[in-house]
């Protein structure tokens, strides 16, 4: 596709330095074309260049707004290509050194593959650009198109390889030693520690192919350690949104329900087993009758409230208020009351909750 792309440009181009075009009906554009060398476009840019030592690919900028600009685009095209083509990534800090220039230029990491080697150095060996400017009444537009010729020894691209190979074969086992200690950590009902254990692998898995093998009877390879840690993780995640009700709540059905569905609103759930939670909510509610208005009977359920962090042992927060309802009936209107505080403790958990993960990065 990049020939493809260099040659519909070159094609295009007239060999004319100063040429005029006249639209219809508007003012007439005066289209100024420098190229960078007398002799035209080099060879390399149509021809794919071969050698027994090195790799070569040509990285192409189209209408830049400045040199610089067009550089470094055409640099990070041909640095892209190069990962595509080897089949490894560019590091974070890979540069590549202009020898006609004595100026270099970093790229940032676009291409990842399955092999985690990286291209830490490429060379540019040639350059050639055409910078364009339109004129146009009092309109002015100046663009550069940017070619560039890198190579990368293949010598080095075998050596990479073969260094990155071994350290994913080291970095899997170390992944796997964490997804262990995991179960461990479970077993012992520590999830906050089997949580931190199972990012950490998955961080490590992330950077490597998903084929390294395994020594383990039932994990032979990453992938499997991959779809194993993801199926942890995905557990914990759900048990640290999952909260535990420890109350004696008048109407407690009526209020589980209002107090579930406010929590489901959020992305939280309500769960009877503590172990399968992360936070439990200890509660008290008190209801008492007040003012009847005409014949509406009102009650007014008072409430206060802490929230435990299992994972860590901690109190988060506490707090207390009141929430009221009429009814026909004082029947009615006490449960109507314990409705309305199961909204608002549901409400105010969740934002305290979600406050809480974020702080802790979770």
């Amino acid at each position: 596709t990049g020939r493809m792309k260099i040659s519909r440009f070159f094609g295009s181009l007239l060999p004319l330095a100063v040429l005029i075009a006249i639209g219809c009906g508007g003012p007439k554009q005066l289209i100024v074309k420098e190229k960078s060398r007398d002799s035209g476009p080099p060879t390399w840019i149509s021809q794919a260049v071969t050698h027994p030592e090195y790799l070569y690919f040509v990285g192409l900028a189209d209408r830049a707004k400045s040199l610089k600009e067009g550089r470094d685009q055409a640099r990070q095209d041909a640095a892209n290509q190069a990962s595509a083509y080897i089949g490894i990534r560019i590091s974070n800090d890979t540069f590549i050194q202009d020898s006609t220039a004595q100026s270099s230029t970093y790229v940032n990491e676009q291409t990842r593959s399955s092999t985690g080697a990286s291209i830490s150095f490429l060379e540019v060996t040639d350059e050639y650009y055409v910078k364009t400017s339109r004129t146009a009444g009092n309109y002015y537009e100046e663009t550069y198109a940017v070619y560039v010729l890198c190579r990368f020894p293949k010598a080095s691209a075998r050596k990479e390889k073969e260094r990155q190979s071994e350290a994913a074969k080291r970095d899997g086992a170390l992944a796997l030693a964490m997804y262990q200690d995991a179960l461990v950590e479970l077993d012992k009902n520590q999830s906050k520690a089997a949580f931190e254990k199972l990012i950490q692998a998955q961080t490590l898995l992330s950077g490597i192919s998903d084929n390294i093998a395994l020594d383990h009877p039932e994990i032979q390879n990453t992938r499997i350690l991959s779809t194993a840690v993801s199926l942890k993780l995905q557990g914990l995640e759900k048990q640290s949104r999952t909260i535990h009700l420890d109350s004696k709540t008048p109407y407690g059905s009526a209020f589980n329900g209002a107090f579930a569905k406010a929590l489901s609103n959020h992305d939280f759930e309500l769960n009877p087993a503590i172990k399968a939670t992360r936070f439990r909510l200890t509660l008290m509610i008190t209801l008492h009758e007040g003012k009847k208005i005409w014949d509406q009977f009102q009650y007014i359920a008072k409430y206060t409230y802490d929230i435990n962090d299992l994972w860590t042992s901690n109190t988060i927060t506490g707090g207390s208020s009141q929430s009221n309802a009429f009814a026909g009936s004082k029947e009615m209107a006490a449960q109507n009351a314990v409705v309305e505080a199961a909204t608002d403790i549901g409400l105010e958990t969740c934002k305290r909750l979600e406050m809480h993960l974020i702080k802790n990065k979770e």
